[in-house]
């Protein structure tokens, strides 16, 4: 593992909420009637939003984009109410005022936006989810050659101008060891396959 990032509920500033307490009441009251964008179907932006979706019980639809850019800026017009995006892709947007940031889908707030709560304090803690990066080697790399890379590699995130870099792009540094790594993908396709199936999505 080397760095995760979490994603923001961002909505609309039109949009008659300023709480993801409202937000949710205010999709309950209108089931079908809210959107939602995309980076495309399947995409990491997609799927958070449907475990939102899944977590809150909502009835809200799915328009995906060719791309986090042209959906973020569908959000900022209104063409859609709302959007989960990476936060590295969203905070320029969210600190120019051009969109209002409800929740965050990490275990702890962000540094970048301390006055924005998690998916847990706002009661939903099955929509906690982040994207992740990790070094990978090809199967049948001695173990020694392994060892190797890992240590050099945590190493390096341990390096506090790394983690600094990192945290100012909205990632925060996260080094595992290889079976750490193992069991975090592991979980991760048990999660993403239920909400698969659970959500009925599929990939055109």
């Amino acid at each position: 593992m080397t760095f995760t990032t979490d994603h923001v509920l961002i909505v609309n500033r039109a949009l008659p909420v300023s709480t993801a307490q409202e937000l949710v009441a205010l999709a309950r009251s209108r089931p079908g009637s809210l959107s939602f964008g995309s980076a495309g179907s399947g995409s990491s932006t997609h799927m958070v939003a449907e475990l939102f979706k899944l977590a809150a019980r909502l009835d809200i639809q799915h328009v995906p984009y060719r791309g986090s850019a042209p959906a973020l800026n569908d959000t900022i017009a209104g063409n859609v109410q709302m959007m989960l995006d990476q936060l590295p892709s969203a905070i320029g947007q969210i600190q120019a005022g051009a969109v209002k940031v409800l929740a965050i889908t990490g275990p702890r707030r962000s540094r970048l936006l301390p006055e924005v709560p998690t998916m847990a304090e706002i009661s939903l803690p099955a929509a906690e989810a982040a994207s992740w990066g990790a070094v990978m080697v090809p199967a049948g790399t001695p173990e020694p050659v392994i060892a190797t890379l890992n240590g050099a590699l945590l190493a390096a995130l341990g390096n506090g101008t790394v983690q600094e870099r990192l945290a100012a792009a909205g990632a925060d540094a996260r080094g595992s060891t290889p079976e750490a790594l193992t069991a975090y993908i592991a979980s991760e396709s048990d999660k993403w396959s239920r909400v698969i199936r659970e959500g009925r999505i599929t990939v055109n």
